[in-house]
C-alpha cells in the first residue's frame, strides 16, 4: 500500500481580503430585518453559549442572489486550493449576526445533527469596520492554541466546519457579520 500524501498547504482557515466593498457591506447590513435573539437548537440555556441578534437572508430573493454567488465563488476557490472537500453549495439561509456589548458565541463547531451534518465549509463575512467595536474577536482553537483572525471590513473568513471556534464578548459598539455554510455529502 502506498503512502498517503500530505497536504503541505493545509491551513486551519484562510481570510480573503477586500471581497466586499464598504458600500456592499452597508447594502448587506440594510437587508437585516426581523432581528431575533440567536438560539442554539434544543438548548434551553442558549444565552450562556450564544448571545446575539440574528436576521436571515433568503436564498430565493433576487436582492440577495449576488451575495450568495460571491460567497460561493470564494468558497469554491478556497476549497479547491486548500481543503479539497466534496461540496455542493449552500444548504441553509445566510445569517446576519449583530453582537452588542456582552454578546458572544462560545467555543463550538458548526457540524451537528440533522441539516447541520451536511456542513463542510463555514464562512464569515466581516461587515463592520473594526474601529466601531471592541472585543468580538473571531478565534480558532487549532494546533493547541487559540488564534485570532483578521477583522477587516469586507473580508471573508473561510474554514472547515469541524474547526473549533468562537466570537469573544463584544465590550463596546456593534459587530455585524454574515455567517453561512457550504454543504456537501456526508463525510466518509
Amino acid at each position: 500500500m502506498g503512502q498517503v500524501p500530505r497536504l503541505e498547504t493545509w491551513k486551519p482557515a484562510v481570510t480573503l481580503h477586500d471581497v466586499f466593498s464598504a458600500e456592499e457591506c452597508d447594502r448587506i447590513i440594510a437587508l437585516a430585518s426581523d432581528l431575533r435573539r440567536g438560539r442554539l437548537l434544543g438548548e434551553e440555556q442558549a444565552e450562556r453559549y450564544r448571545n446575539c441578534d440574528v436576521s436571515w437572508l433568503e436564498m430565493d430573493q433576487e436582492q440577495n442572489r449576488w451575495i450568495y454567488q460571491r460567497a460561493l465563488d470564494v468558497a469554491r476557490q478556497a476549497n479547491e486550493q486548500l481543503f479539497k472537500l466534496e461540496i455542493l453549495g449552500f444548504t441553509e439561509r445566510f445569517q446576519i449576526i449583530t453582537y452588542r456589548p456582552g454578546d458572544h458565541i462560545d467555543w463550538h463547531i458548526d457540524i451537528g445533527p440533522r441539516g447541520q451534518s451536511l456542513r463542510k465549509i463555514s464562512m464569515v463575512i466581516q461587515l463592520s469596520d473594526p474601529a466601531t467595536y471592541e472585543g468580538g474577536d473571531f478565534e480558532f482553537f487549532a494546533f493547541y492554541k487559540a488564534e485570532r483572525m483578521p477583522r477587516e471590513r469586507g473580508s471573508v473568513l473561510v474554514f472547515p466546519s469541524y474547526l473549533l471556534h468562537r466570537v469573544s464578548p463584544v465590550t463596546a459598539g456593534e459587530r455585524k457579520s454574515v455567517v453561512c455554510w457550504v454543504g456537501g455529502p456526508h463525510y466518509r
